[in-house]
């Protein structure tokens, strides 16, 4: 695995390339509305597995995902990283 580092407004970052391909898949997601696409994730690719291996740390994105209604703002906070391999975006739909 590399990691690489990632230079924002706020932030740096150092983070895996699976990690960071996977956050930013489900941010475009969410953003673009396709919530349902969320639920099968680890059908994008093999970095999407190494991310997520098993659902316990992604159920709790469904949930939300699950309850918000089309079309509602959404807005990312936290966008960090921790160890390197865990993103640690959250989401606020409403």
């Amino acid at each position: 695995m590399q990691a690489t580092t990632h230079v924002n407004c706020e932030y740096i970052h150092k983070y895996y390339t699976h990690a960071c391909f996977v956050a930013q898949w489900v941010a475009q997601q969410i953003t673009s509305g396709h919530l349902e696409a969320l639920a099968d994730f680890q059908a994008q690719d093999e970095k999407a597995k190494m991310s997520h291996p098993s659902y316990e740390h992604f159920l709790p994105l469904l949930y939300a995902a699950g309850a918000a209604d089309a079309g509602e703002p959404v807005e990312f906070f936290n966008e960090g990283y921790q160890l390197a391999s865990i993103a640690m975006r959250s989401v606020i739909w409403g």
